[in-house]
């Protein structure tokens, strides 16, 4: 009766059944949901993640619907507990946030909201203002880079909460690959301290990475060696692969052109891999001592090349990357086959790919969230980078060196052997030396025998064998002791002394300070200039007739000098045949020349004419210098 009379609708039991089950699911549905609780900013933290109890979410699966559809029009869900990060799982669909902000600090009204993934396509956020209408921004990796809030690699934006009020916040969240969509709300304080922290890291980064890239460029331009290219441009090639991958390419290389971003990093990558393949092949050595891997990195040149024609029509991002990293392990294996193979710069070759496997496991870890995110792990992959270029530097330091010591063992032999065949050249020297002075001492004794001159004959035979057993002894010898020349000169003064009955006189002069036996000196390199200074400088003169021998020792150098006071070159030259130096003198010059270049030791020879008050010739002077190694 009380159902009849107030509730006349509700006569029958059908519709009164059905009016009791949807009051119960309003009832159950009322209990089960609750609304999500708000972040509550204060002065004891400095940052908030928008994460579990504080946010729930909605998938808008053809991603077209507005604000006014969603704020209150659509049911929101809970972000599970077990998962370890919220993401979209659906790469079709937009997700929204909704989440509830309460200031409860003394002063602070202005914090900022941080997304740490930066290659989020697009992300809107719509804060409720005290009228309820929303104040929209827009951001993500489709827009140019100067539409920001802020000029970070990561998307920001302001964040004005009023104090003591509660501000309500959507933001819609779009991307192309898998994203963490957690937002952080952060103080201007701790937003710029840990950005200064992350910002100078990467500055080293990023400049160690570009002395390398020099380094190596002025070493191709210098040596115009292939293999340094090849390292410049994949060290390029990885270096904008990771500024793609971290948000500053966008910011400072191509920050006017977003769609560049959806590219640059698989483009880059390509480049990077092709081009260490070029530089594996060139350093190891490949195509001279391994033809199959040589053909192998030719494949893995063309899989590139077809991999980036195909990428975003066959192949996916992940099965692109799964397959560099697979060409990464062949970089390794085939330098350590070639350090078993007997090269040994290819160690440090093999270290430069196992640290990079060792970091980029760090950095895949962390990516899993099987490691906390840290500044360490979330840059680790740099970090394996910077190991891996300074390895290969010292490899190709080694190799440098490697280089060295054979152009150094080829160089050794072929200066032995050059040696070889100097000293053999400057006996040859001496021997058609010998027979030249023997040649005219036999005239001598001749002219005395003819002459009925036999005793001076036979004094003068007798000194002319000692003569020639001094010779013979020092016969394939380049150096002599100084004194043993000095005492052949001597000898060779009185002969012709002798054979032109004292007609000449002479002086030696050895400086006290030397001691002749510790000199060594190129023999019978005097003997043709004291013939040629008695026979063509002394004879034609009449009066006196003298030859001076100076010897002394002086800053390193041993200087011996010839001067005699005969009619000088000049006109000795007149009364001569042949206007040229003796053939004595000319092999004398060849045998400097030679013992300069063989034995590394600085020679001189002067030819000076001498000439009195009057201007007129007085003589020669021969100047020898030989550097020592006495002080």
């Amino acid at each position: 009766m009380f159902s009849k009379f107030f509730f006349p609708f509700l006569d029958t039991p059908a519709l009164i059944k059905k009016v009791l089950i949807s009051a119960v699911t309003i009832l159950l549905s009322a209990s089960a949901y609750a609304a999500p609780v708000p972040i509550v900013l204060t002065n004891t933290s400095k940052e908030y993640y928008v994460v579990r109890k504080y946010a729930e979410y909605y998938e808008d699966q053809q991603r077209g619907k507005k604000i006014t559809e969603i704020a209150g029009k659509v049911p929101f869900k809970k972000i599970s507990e077990k998962d370890l990060d919220f993401t979209n799982n659906n790469l079709t669909s937009a997700y929204w946030l909704h989440f509830y902000v309460v200031n409860h600090t003394p002063d602070l009204t202005d914090f900022i909201i941080e997304m740490y993934d930066y290659d989020i396509n697009e992300v809107d956020l719509y804060i409720k203002d005290s009228k309820g209408s929303f104040i929209e921004k827009k951001s993500g990796l489709d827009f140019p880079f100067d539409t920001r809030d802020f000029a970070h690699k990561n998307i920001c934006f302001k964040l004005s909460i009023p104090l003591a009020d509660t501000t309500e916040v959507y933001m819609r969240l779009y991307s192309s690959s898998i994203n963490v969509f957690e937002p952080v709300i952060k103080t201007h304080e701790q937003f710029y301290a840990y950005s200064l922290k992350e910002y100078v890291l990467l500055g080293v980064f990023y400049g160690f990475m570009l002395l390398i890239i020099l380094y190596n460029f002025i070493s191709f331009l210098i040596l115009r060696v292939t293999h340094y290219l090849y390292y410049v441009i994949y060290a390029i090639g990885i270096l904008i692969y990771l500024m793609s991958k971290n948000g500053t390419g966008f910011q400072y290389l191509w920050p006017d052109f977003p769609q560049i971003n959806s590219h640059i990093d698989s483009l880059s990558l390509t480049v990077s891999i092709i081009f260490l393949s070029l530089f594996t092949m060139e350093f190891l050595q490949i195509k001279k001592q391994q033809l199959h891997l040589y053909k192998l990195f030719q494949c893995i040149i063309c899989l590139q090349v077809i991999g980036i024609v195909l990428h975003g029509i066959i192949c996916s991002t992940p099965i692109f990357t799964i397959f560099n990293i697979l060409f990464i392990q062949i970089f390794f294996w085939v330098g350590y086959n070639r350090y078993k193979k007997g090269l040994k710069s290819a160690l440090w070759f093999v270290f430069a790919f196992v640290f990079l496997n060792l970091f980029f496991l760090i950095f895949w870890l962390e990516y899993i969230n099987w490691l906390p995110s840290s500044i360490f792990t979330v840059y680790a992959l740099n970090i394996g980078v910077i190991v891996q270029f300074i390895f290969l530097s010292i490899s190709i330091t080694e190799s440098i060196k490697d280089s060295e010591r054979e152009k150094q063992k080829t160089t050794l032999e072929l200066i032995t052997t050059t040696e070889k065949n100097t000293s053999m050249r400057l006996i040859e020297l001496k021997r058609q030396m010998n027979p030249h002075f023997i040649f005219n001492a036999l005239n001598s004794i001749l002219e005395r025998i003819l002459s009925d001159k036999k005793e001076q004959a036979v004094d003068f035979l007798m000194r002319f064998s000692k003569l020639i057993r001094n010779t013979l002894h020092y016969s394939d010898q380049i150096f002599v002791p100084l004194s043993e020349e000095i005492v052949f000169i001597e000898n060779y003064l009185l002969l012709e002394q002798m054979r032109l009955g004292n007609s000449f006189c002479y002086t030696i002069d050895v400086a006290a300070d030397i001691h002749t036996d510790d000199y060594e000196f190129p023999s019978f390199i005097l003997q043709p200039f004291i013939e040629n200074a008695i026979w063509h400088g002394l004879r034609p003169k009449s009066g006196n007739k003298t030859i001076h021998l100076k010897i002394y020792h002086h800053n390193n150098i041993l200087h011996v000098q010839i001067m005699d006071n005969g009619v000088g070159r000049k006109a000795a030259q007149k009364k001569q045949t042949e206007t040229h130096e003796s053939k004595g003198i000319t092999l004398v010059r060849e045998r400097l020349s030679l013992i300069q270049f063989t034995y590394k030791l600085k020679t001189e020879l002067i030819l000076t004419d001498l000439y009195n008050d009057l201007n007129q010739a007085s003589g020669t002077m021969i100047h020898i210098k030989i550097e020592t190694g006495h002080e």
